[in-house]
């Protein structure tokens, strides 16, 4: 129960010191109106007096080379903010270093992906017209850094572009002088190969002639053999006649014998003794003999006739060159594999080439309509809160300080 009446007790002490805050707070009424009023209108009187400052702005979009920027937002910034420029910029606006110095003279916001690169120079000035004429400078010397770089780049493109087209150039005059060689190293095979199949024709011709000839001779031969062979049958008949002949001599079976006829037969006889004996070494021997040797030429001439010496083979490694030769002009010793890689080449070299982007000013130097600075109602806003506050204080101490009198006087 006493805890419940102590919590009561303190409530109520409670609203007693709110109810002392608001009495407060509307006895001092006039001295926080009035005060608050005279600090709005005091900081009212200030911004109004302040020297309006103005944002001037540009945008900037950064070309491209070969897959890249031409220059990194980071580098851009160093350049914008280097000693070079700023005295570039004071030489041609005739100014002094002193009046465009400063870390914030320029403030650079590079943004954007690996594909384009924004960049946002600002200057905060009270001299707007001068500050789009500094602007323009800078980005006249972006324009001209950046065009530069971009332009050797377009002419070293340029250049390879040229030069894989002078390789394919020289590439296909290569191709069409080794196709020209080849198609006249296969028409002198061809050639070959035509005057040796009429080689191998004539000798053909030649070879079978001769067999011919053999075989003509060995007709003759055996024809002759023949002749003989009948001639020594009535050689032989002539010889058993004078033989007989001789007999009935011999045994006196003749009553009258001429002598001289014998002589004569016996002279006859020999003679044909030598007669046959020559007939017959014709016909065993000579004859044959000359035979077999004609048979032997006409089979050598035959082998000959199926080999026909080195003119087949001759053929064919003239048709195995030839071949060589067609597989080499299918082939051109893989030229044409190299005009394919230069084209390729060219090919992306040119999409490079096409990719090339220019540095551009998409929003050129201009000034906000309206000063940035300074904010009149942010700055009446804060007034007017502080004032308030100081005055809510101030009313809060006068009335401290008129108590702490009475609780003094009333003491002494």
């Amino acid at each position: 129960m006493v805890q419940d009446n102590e919590r009561v007790t303190n409530r109520e002490d409670e609203e007693i010191e709110l109810m002392d805050y608001l009495v407060v707070l509307w006895k001092r009424k006039w001295l926080i109106i009035v005060g608050t009023f005279i600090c709005i209108i005091t900081a009212g009187v200030v911004a109004f007096k302040m020297s309006k400052i103005y944002e001037v702005s540009t945008f900037i979009n950064v070309g491209r080379t070969e897959g890249r920027f031409v220059e990194e937002g980071s580098i851009i910034s160093e350049r914008i903010n280097s000693i070079s420029l700023r005295k570039e910029i004071a030489h041609k606006l005739s100014l002094s270093l002193k009046e465009i110095s400063g870390e914030e003279f320029f403030k650079v916001s590079p943004k954007g992906n690996k594909n384009t690169l924004t960049v946002e120079i600002r200057r905060e000035t009270a001299k707007p017209d001068q500050a789009i004429k500094i602007l323009e400078i800078v980005n006249e010397n972006i324009i001209q850094s950046h065009h530069s770089e971009i332009e050797k780049a377009r002419k070293t493109l340029l250049d390879k572009i040229a030069i894989n087209e002078s390789k394919i150039a020289v590439t296909q005059t290569q191709i069409e002088a080794l196709k020209k060689e080849i198609s006249e190293k296969i028409a002198i095979n061809k050639d070959k190969i035509k005057d040796t199949e009429s080689q191998i024709e004539t000798l053909k011709k030649e070879i079978s002639d001769k067999i011919a000839i053999n075989e003509k001779r060995i007709e003759i031969k055996q024809q002759k053999q023949k002749v003989l062979e009948k001639q020594l049958a009535e050689i032989e008949e002539e010889i058993r006649t004078l033989e007989q002949l001789r007999d009935n001599i011999i045994k006196r079976e003749l009553k009258e014998v001429d002598v001289v006829g014998m002589v004569a037969y016996f002279n006859d006889l020999q003679a044909r003794f030598n007669s046959a004996y020559s007939t017959r070494s014709q016909i065993i021997d000579e004859i044959p003999s000359q035979i077999q040797s004609y048979r032997a030429d006409i089979a050598s001439l035959e082998a000959r006739l199926i080999n026909l010496g080195e003119l087949p083979f001759k053929i064919e490694s003239y048709n195995e060159d030839i071949a060589a030769l067609e597989a080499r002009l299918i082939d051109l010793d893989g030229l044409p594999l190299g005009i394919e890689s230069y084209k390729e080449s060219a090919v992306i070299l040119q999409a490079k080439l096409d990719e090339i982007r220019e540095t551009e000013i998409i929003d050129p130097p201009h000034s906000s309509y309206y000063p940035v600075k300074p904010q009149k109602k942010r700055i009446l806003a804060i007034a007017a809160v502080l004032g308030f506050i100081v005055c809510v204080f101030l009313a809060f101490l006068f009335e401290y300080t008129e108590k702490y009198r009475e609780r003094k006087v009333k003491t002494e």
